[in-house]
């Protein structure tokens, strides 16, 4: 199957106020379906979706709207497989193969003067690590003595120092290739910490604040980072709460909107992947906090809004199947039950108030349960066999209006409520609650 393989980079530089273009040409190619993407954190854009002509060029258009983007696109394959990273920063070039295995010994950029840089920056690179590799070998077979061990030596020093001056160019260049190239080191020191003295993973540790950026988040890079940073803490530092005191640190960076959303909720999935539930809250109450992101999506949307149902805030509104709202209700307390039929844990506070809600409703004490079932007839056979009045289901999952509205992200959440509809209380175990003494 033919595939390209090509880890290079496209950089558009040229500040023009008409689309970005890119011109593909791959002859071997011609008729195959492709999708142009770019990179956004832990998604993607589809920018275009088209098919080469008989010739086997293409032109990409970067639209308006993604004009000021910096960072990583991937042309793919659809049917074949294979494809082409591209680097865009605000240039007009052509790419072009005659090859059926396209690679940086055959590509051809016209007018890219980054992919030039880059290009070459990969070929050095691969060298020098072979020969840096090669001689090191060469000292441990020969004694200190020997004549091919004075001139591996040597060759060894000479070697490391172009190395170093490699590495100066790279880190004193503007180009966004050079930024890429650090970024990957950056990255492949994190995934391989374990091998590292302490000093030096603490050192890692520190670098996330400059490296975790726009940038970043641009490239394909974004999500293996995260993930290896948080390793450090799980597995080396083995402190939950140095975790959430970084990552708030690093919060605290001038991010754009954008940038800082999927920062979040790639936070908040990594302590739902950890069971962090005390970090997560206190990640995403930094963000509310902080009021520099008035608009979350996603799980950072539905916490940061949990922030309202908090004990000591008013609850908020709940429209009852009978037309009745929670406001109206007359009662002692209120029980506000989500579940989830199936969950082992919720059958288990489900059957707590089943057992003792005769006693729960000599005490004035009113139950409001809410599921977040997606299935019709499996929710109305749970509901059916609840003893309250007040049940409610959307079938809209964790989607639904009030899991939203009370930042409710898990099963079983209960809520105790005062007779004046404040929150004194969010659990997962009612029996906690007290309510029976």
């Amino acid at each position: 199957m033919r595939k390209i393989i090509l880890c290079t980079a496209v950089v558009l530089m040229a500040l023009n106020l008409s689309a970005q273009t890119i011109t593909v040409s791959l002859p071997k190619f011609a008729s195959e379906e492709y999708v142009w993407l770019l990179n956004k954190g832990t998604k993607t854009d589809t920018i275009q979706r088209g098919k080469l002509d008989q010739s086997g060029r293409a032109t990409l258009l970067l639209p308006d709207a993604q004009k000021s983007y910096t960072g990583m696109s991937s042309f793919r394959f659809t049917k074949k497989g294979g494809g082409l990273d591209l680097i865009v920063n605000k240039e007009n070039f052509t790419v072009s193969s005659a090859s059926e295995t396209p690679n940086l010994d055959n590509i051809v950029f016209t007018g890219s003067p980054e992919n030039s840089f880059l290009v070459k920056q990969y070929k050095e690179q691969s060298k020098t690590k072979t020969r840096l590799g090669l001689l090191q070998g060469l000292l441990t077979i020969y004694k200190s003595g020997d004549a091919f061990y004075v001139q591996a030596k040597t060759e060894l020093a000479k070697t490391a120092a172009a190395d170093k001056q490699q590495q100066s160019l790279i880190k004193n260049s503007p180009l966004y290739a050079a930024t890429f190239l650090q970024l990957s080191q950056f990255a492949n020191e994190l995934g391989s910490y374990q091998q590292k003295q302490p000093a030096e993973i603490e050192t890692l540790k520190q670098d996330a604040a400059k490296y975790i950026n726009a940038d970043l988040y641009h490239s394909s890079l974004w999500l293996y980072t995260l993930q290896s940073w948080t390793s450090i803490y799980r597995d080396w530092v083995k402190n939950e709460q140095a975790f959430v005191n970084d990552a708030i640190t690093l919060l605290k960076k001038q991010y754009s909107a954008e940038v800082l959303n999927g920062l979040g909720n790639n936070l908040m999935e990594i302590c739902e992947q950890n069971g962090w539930e005390n970090s997560k809250m206190q990640i995403a109450f930094a963000i509310y906090q902080s009021g520099t992101l008035p608009n979350p999506t996603g799980t950072l949307a539905q916490v940061i809004t949990g922030f309202a149902a908090v004990p000591g805030n008013k609850a908020p509104e709940i429209n009852l199947p009978n037309g009745n709202k929670l406001s109206s209700l007359s009662a002692s307390q209120y029980i506000i039950l989500f579940y989830e039929s199936g969950c082992g844990h919720c059958d288990e506070e489900i059957q707590w108030i089943k057992k003792n809600y005769s006693e729960l409703t000599q005490k004035g004490i009113q139950v409001i349960s809410v599921t977040s079932d997606t299935d019709e007839r499996i929710s109305k056979l749970t509901m059916d066999a609840l003893p309250w009045t007040e049940k409610l289901c959307d079938l809209k999952g964790f989607e639904g209006e009030y899991f939203k509205k009370y930042g409710v992200i898990g099963t079983p959440t209960i809520f105790v409520l005062d007779k004046e509809k404040n929150i004194t209380g969010k659990y997962a175990h009612l029996s906690d609650a007290n309510l029976l003494n």
